[in-house]
């Protein structure tokens, strides 16, 4: 069952960047969305499923200044800054590309966790995991991750910038966010940080 429920959450986080792509308007037929009002729409109805099992689940929401200020920081690195990084950089790059340079999460998170969670120290093995799966990634979208001028340039850049944004916000609510249920969490996060 880990195995299936693995290879589903591989699917789908996978096809983000194939779907953000066919979503974004399109300058030839004119159809799809402009990327702020996509990224807002996307995460608004994600809230909106979050509220539903929220309420169904009688969850608690975050308490106190701390924990609200942490989820509007947070929310704002990772669905402000990145999603909109991430909808806009995909007007001017290949969603392959997009998805290669997202992938410098992992590597922006490995060197902000030897400064925000001391106790998670590098050592090689988590090194050597993060270039392999960065690598792997690279080898996969080999073909579209060469930008062509300074349009692609300029979406690689936002990108790269809201993939430092997302591992900051992740190392800090791994850092701070304890005992804070991950559905309110994530619905906190979205309604705070959505694009607008």
């Amino acid at each position: 069952m880990t195995v299936f429920v693995w290879l589903i959450l591989c699917a789908i986080w996978g096809s983000t960047w194939i779907f953000i792509k066919k979503g974004l308007v399109d300058p030839a037929s004119g159809s799809g969305l402009p990327p702020i009002t996509f990224a807002t729409a996307r995460f608004a109805i994600a809230a909106a499923v979050l509220a539903i099992i929220i309420i169904a689940r009688r969850l608690p929401l975050p308490r106190g200044r701390a924990q609200w200020s942490l989820m509007l920081v947070t929310g704002l690195l990772q669905f402000t800054i990145n999603y909109s990084m991430v909808f806009w950089g995909e007007t001017r790059i290949s969603s392959g590309l997009a998805s290669v340079l997202q992938g410098m999460i992992s590597v922006f998170g490995l060197g902000l966790a030897w400064y925000f969670l001391p106790q998670e120290r590098i050592n090689g093995l988590k090194v050597l995991a993060v270039l392999v799966g960065f690598a792997g990634v690279g080898v996969i979208f080999s073909d579209q991750i060469r930008p062509a001028d300074l349009q692609e340039f300029s979406g690689s850049a936002a990108i790269v910038c809201g993939a430092f944004s997302a591992a900051l916000a992740s190392i800090l609510i791994k850092a701070k966010a304890q005992g804070i249920h991950p559905a309110t969490m994530a619905f906190s996060q979205m309604v705070l940080g959505l694009p607008i």
